[in-house]
């Protein structure tokens, strides 16, 4: 009798076994046809013609962040259901309305790299897939399609046309369900914002913190990853009343993702005599003093954060003259706190305490960053408790025995 009851449980076990086994290999056979390039393509295309948003943002290869979340895509993409002929000329616009009659996906022949490259650069998208690339931890494995879309309405026919790019996920489980994500141009755009001197810029209610001094007294703002769509946009300096107002981007693939912005603000009537006399007084109120450079291959910088070009490599015991102190404004502005090693450019590198990286994503246990060191510039991981952000912290701008002058962390420092 035990006997019998044994090989029952046996039966039972091996039948659940099966169903498991089965159920499982079905979930993953259904996986892979659901997440063949094509079929992506196929998903993307139709959810967007039929204001799926939700549905379409998840298959997006996007980095996380305010300006490219699922809210913000929605509401872009809503506003160009009631604006699509404000941008007649772009693919997003075409999809509006009418019927979906047929959708035609043709795989484009890219035989090499380079070619690859120079699609994807058209596209002004070259920086973010590497980005993207490492805070998703997949590698490179990339397929362009040509996109037709035939749609019916008030009984005329409309072609639609554009070209997608999928990247596959190609780590172990990435591969088993067959994950691909979609890269579209003209949805996700980087954006280059140009103001005058000494601006800050908001933008869908985000500071931007990311730019470049230029030669005109200007400073160029980098947007990464912008929906087409209307933002609020403010402009703020100490020398005018801030500007508040709207900037709209076009979906269409051969608008332009520059814009100028300088002379929006209304000047402030100061005269050169009240400004120095400002600068004057926030001197005064700063006593020069010499300090010594704390560790060795210490970065001087040409402005208060780490994202600054490097002006001098200081050793430790050098001598400065500290002329002035201001606090970190910059939001990515990060150090690692212990000595590391990390992968950098398909190598391993060690890493010392205090230095400088630049934040750019953030995983669930580690910061995606950036490293630029004197020879080459690349993307590293980071262990959350081995990183501090310097947002908010004490930079002394200093000059140097030989007369070079630039901006140091204040922990970097021993004042005498």
């Amino acid at each position: 009798m035990l006997q019998y009851i044994l090989q029952k449980k046996k039966k039972i076990i091996l039948v659940l076994m099966a169903l498991v086994v089965a159920v499982a290999c079905g979930f993953i056979g259904y996986s892979q046809y659901k997440g063949r390039p094509e079929r992506v393509v196929r998903d993307y295309i139709t959810a967007l013609q039929q204001k799926q948003y939700a549905r379409a943002y998840s298959l997006l290869l996007l980095t996380p962040g305010r300006l490219t979340s699922r809210e913000n895509f929605v509401r872009q993409m809503q506003f160009w259901d009631y604006n699509s002929e404000l941008d007649g000329e772009s693919y997003l616009s075409g999809l509006k309305g009418g019927e979906l009659q047929s959708l035609d996906v043709t795989a484009l022949e890219l035989p090499d790299k380079a070619q690859q490259a120079e699609a994807y650069s058209l596209a002004n998208l070259q920086q973010e897939f590497s980005a993207q690339q490492k805070l998703k931890g997949v590698r490179p494995a990339w397929s362009f399609y040509a996109v037709e879309a035939v749609l019916l309405a008030e009984g005329q026919e409309r072609r639609v046309r554009t070209t997608l790019a999928v990247q596959a996920d190609t780590s172990f489980l990435g591969r088993l369900l067959a994950r691909n994500y979609i890269v579209d141009p003209c949805i996700s755009r980087t954006v280059l914002l140009e103001v005058e001197d000494n601006t800050k810029v908001e933008l869908g209610g985000e500071e931007l913190t990311h730019y470049q001094q230029t030669n005109y007294n200007t400073l160029i703002y980098r947007v990464e990853q912008l929906f087409p769509g209307r933002y609020a946009i403010r402009l703020s300096n100490p020398l005018a009343d801030a500007y508040e107002g709207n900037l709209r981007l076009s979906a269409a693939a051969q608008a332009s993702s520059r814009f100028n912005l300088c002379g929006r603000l209304q000047l402030l009537k100061k005269n050169s005599e009240s400004i120095e006399a400002e600068e004057r007084s926030k001197k005064a109120a700063f006593a020069e003093r010499t300090a010594y450079v704390k560790g060795y291959d210490v970065f001087l910088k040409d402005r208060p954060s780490t994202s600054g070009q490097i002006v001098a490599v200081l050793q430790s015991g050098e001598a400065l003259q500290v002329l002035d102190k201001r606090d970190c404004e910059d939001k990515q502005a990060a150090v690692v706190t212990d000595k590391l090693t990390v992968e950098f450019n398909g190598e391993k590198l060690r890493l010392e305490a205090w230095q400088p990286v630049k934040l750019v994503g953030e995983q669930e246990e580690s910061f995606l960053c950036r490293l630029d060191l004197e020879s080459s510039s690349g993307f590293v991981t980071v262990p959350k408790d081995k990183l501090r952000r310097l947002w908010g912290s004490s930079w002394y701008f200093v000059r140097t025995a030989d007369g070079r002058q630039g901006w140091i962390f204040s922990e970097l420092v021993n004042l005498k």
